[in-house]
């Protein structure tokens, strides 16, 4: 067997296989036996659309799909026996299949450049046996396509909801983790980053804050966080690891604004280089991968890939201000979320530095006004002015834009709900300029996304972001009287109901944003419109 792969001079062996590998054979290990219960049958929880990894020849021949690696030798017969079981080895048929690929291109992928997409591509459309793909992170990658696909296809393998199918690639990936399945540890960061994107609930032992955990602590090991031209001299692998880093770096300052939980990342412990245009391996596209992930030529011509490139490289920007924000605002505290006693970030109601505020404030301002006019976030979009590859490109540029007005409200939140004698009447005055009208704000781009068909393409990260909106909706009919909030509260509502197919998380804000609301007294009225029936 031969590695393709291992180019990276004096860094341990092995440490920067990517996901598509030169390794060759059989998706068993060699001399491991082969589970005596593989046939053609089902077990009850897999759909009869999946095309199982087939088990059925001792002499290990071809019984794999051509693109997927095969498994580690350390596991065991009973080890290959639960993951067939528990459906890790089944393979989605084709249209399926493709259709995931496309959901996580076209979706994940711009806000979330973890793969090396033209080994991944070209292992599995052109299926050379010179590229492999770890099984691992293709179920990652089904998961986090799963949100996006096409209903019909979901539908076709069997699956009720959109929930229903996330959870079962998600399942998938989690076995094939806990049961060994992937000894490549730049697999298992791109598969852990995809991995925190399931979140069943606020308090999932197992959600967004475990998976960014046990990435870092791999991407640490790895020294990710280092420079990468000190310890890699192939420019290729350098680029991909500044983009796995910055996404780790981004993921974890979502998960930390929306779940207001305990820093990890302190910028000031890495010296990656920000990323430029040059570190996005974008180009064009094989005819075979063109007709497979239909659609895909509109987003990724040349100057959407430049313009997604920009939004990515603007996200990281804001994710460093988010750093600095929430080491200003917040300290780690006791106060338990949902009762189970986690960590949670608390105001530092009593320690706020009022200089440090209007530092963070200047700085988020700064990186607002410097946005590249081209893909700023613009309201009110004509739908017939669109084409697809503008759409998804309005639907980051929303995302971001989102993503600042959470900042910025997480900045100014703890000053606006603390006493106002603890502040000057200046500082009193900007904090209340800059929350008072976020949650209206973060309204109006969900009603632009809903008008022109893209809110069920927002991401389970856009949901947190609508929670505290919500709060500050509810905030502001409280003190000024429901007639002038109510549209845009039921505008973010609506958005969730919209979600809650898709995202655990969506139901679960749902009912904390309707507690909220009855311990505020506030009166929730039923919208005459339920935008929760826009058509998928």
């Amino acid at each position: 067997m031969h590695d393709s792969t291992k180019t990276c001079d004096g860094y341990p062996e092995g440490a920067f296989q990517t996901a598509v590998t030169g390794n060759e054979g059989n998706i068993f290990p060699e001399a491991c036996p082969l589970p005596s219960s593989a046939s053609g049958c089902f077990p009850p929880d897999q759909t009869p659309q999946d095309s199982v990894i087939q088990q059925m020849s001792a002499s290990f021949g071809f019984h794999r799909p051509a693109y997927i690696k095969r498994l580690p030798p350390q596991l065991q017969d009973n080890d290959l026996r639960l993951l067939q079981a528990n459906g890790a080895l089944n393979i989605p048929h084709d249209a399926l299949r493709d259709n995931l690929i496309k959901g996580y291109m076209l979706y994940i992928h711009p806000y979330m450049p973890v793969l090396d997409t033209e080994c991944f591509l070209q292992a599995i459309f052109h299926q050379d046996n010179t590229n492999l793909v770890s099984l691992l992170l293709f179920q990652a990658v089904m998961f986090a396509g799963a949100a996006f696909a096409d209903w019909q296809h979901l539908r076709a393998a069997g699956f009720s909801t959109r929930r229903e199918a996330r959870k079962s690639f998600y399942e998938r990936a989690k076995m094939l983790y806990f049961m060994g399945s992937e000894n490549d540890q730049l697999s298992l960061v791109q598969a852990f980053l995809l991995l925190s994107l399931w979140s069943e609930c606020v308090d999932d032992p197992e959600g967004p804050k475990y998976w960014i955990g046990v990435c870092l602590e791999v991407a640490h090991t790895m020294g990710l966080n280092r420079d990468p031209r000190r310890y890699c001299n192939n420019i290729k692998y350098q680029r991909l690891c500044k983009r796995i880093w910055w996404s780790i770096y981004v993921r974890e300052k979502q998960i930390e604004l929306g779940f207001r939980q305990q820093a990890t990342i302190v910028v000031t412990e890495c010296d990656v280089p920000l990323l430029e245009w040059e570190d996005f391996n974008y180009g064009s596209f094989s005819s075979q991968v063109l007709h497979a992930l239909c659609g895909l030529r509109a987003t990724y011509n040349s100057g959407n890939q430049r313009k997604l490139a920009a939004l990515f490289i603007e996200q990281t920007k804001l994710s460093i201000c988010i750093g600095d924000i929430l080491a200003a605002q917040y300290t780690a505290g006791a106060q338990p979320i949902g009762g189970t006693g986690k960590l949670t970030l608390l105001p530092k109601r009593t320690t706020i530095d009022e200089d440090e505020v209007r530092r963070c404030d200047q700085l988020l301002q700064r990186w607002f006004d410097n946005i590249p006019d081209d893909i700023r976030h613009k309201p009110s979009p004509s739908s017939c002015s669109l084409t697809e590859g503008d759409r998804i490109v309005y639907l980051h540029s929303a995302v971001l834009k989102l993503m600042y007005l959470a900042a910025s409200s997480t900045l100014h939140r703890p000053i606006v709900t603390s006493h106002k004698s603890q502040f000057s009447s200046d500082t009193m005055a900007l904090s209340l300029s800059r929350v008072c009208p976020a949650g209206s704000r973060i309204a109006t781009i969900c009603k632009d996304l809903y008008d022109i068909g893209l809110t069920r393409y927002l991401s389970t990260t856009a949901t947190t972001f609508l929670l505290p909106a919500m709060t500050t909706l509810i905030m502001n009919m409280q003190s000024k009287g429901p007639d002038l909030y109510l549209e845009h509260f039921h505008h973010c509502k609506q958005i969730l109901l919209q979600l809650q197919d898709t995202y655990p998380l969506a139901e679960e804000a749902l009912n904390l944003v309707n507690f909220a609301a009855r311990e505020a007294g506030v009166q929730i009225q039923t919208p005459p419109k339920d935008l929760s029936q826009h058509p998928f």
